[in-house]
């Protein structure tokens, strides 16, 4: 993975449209798979919202939360677009945009109002929502990151791997020493040999020699 595509993910998401009437004046409608980026799993949700004022309108809104789960002293910066793909000629996308700091303590920011819940409609296809997500983290903010638990199995996976390819060409190295040795012990047995015959036959040649100047001597006499 490269250092942009781990600091920086765009993805899709599908929310069902609610069709029954919602009677809670606040209500989580859906929350997305954890997207790992920047070393953080993030988690997009979507939000009926009515403020029960005279007058005020339900709306669906947007939260972008940084899903890590610990106590630790962890924290970024992300930027996050959404935009909500309109179904309509004649109706445009709707696009929010968000920058914020991201920790323990604040681990969440959403919208205010995204869109109107009535306006929903021309937002619909096939009984979804569709919205494009863009998420951006600074990489120089981040701090407590770590790599989502997918990539740490490929990672000892892959080490794991690169460990039995190096038992393995440790074991033929072996073998290749192994019968490098025994080359070697037959080349140095086979030497001994040689210099044992040859110092027979200096030894038989002495003799020999010896015993023809005895009877040369002899004849001599």
């Amino acid at each position: 993975m490269t250092s942009e595509a781990f600091y920086k993910k765009s993805f899709q998401i599908q929310c069902d449209y609610p069709t029954s009437k919602i009677e809670k004046d606040k209500l989580m409608i859906f929350n997305s798979p954890e997207q790992w980026v920047g070393g953080f799993p993030w988690i997009v949700s979507l939000q009926y919202k009515f403020a029960g004022r005279k007058g005020a309108v339900p709306f669906l809104n947007v939260f972008i939360k940084a899903a890590k789960g610990d106590n630790t002293d962890w924290g970024c910066i992300a930027s996050t677009q959404v935009r909500l793909q309109s179904q309509q000629p004649d109706v445009r996308d709707i696009t929010w945009t968000i920058q914020k700091e991201y920790k323990h303590s604040v681990n969440s920011w959403g919208s205010q109002k995204f869109c109107e819940w009535s306006k929903l409609p021309s937002y619909v296809k096939d009984g979804k929502l569709n919205l494009d997500v863009c998420l951006v983290v600074l990489k120089e903010t981040c701090k407590g990151g770590t790599l989502p638990p997918a990539a740490i199995e490929d990672l000892l996976k892959t080490k794991t791997t690169e460990i039995e390819e190096l038992k393995e060409a440790l074991q033929k190295a072996t073998a290749k020493l192994e019968e490098k040795d025994r080359e070697i012990h037959s080349l140095k047995t086979q030497l001994e040999k040689e210099k044992a015959r040859f110092r027979n036959e200096k030894i038989r040649k002495r003799e020999t020699e010896a015993a023809n100047k005895v009877a040369q001597e002899n004849l001599e006499n």
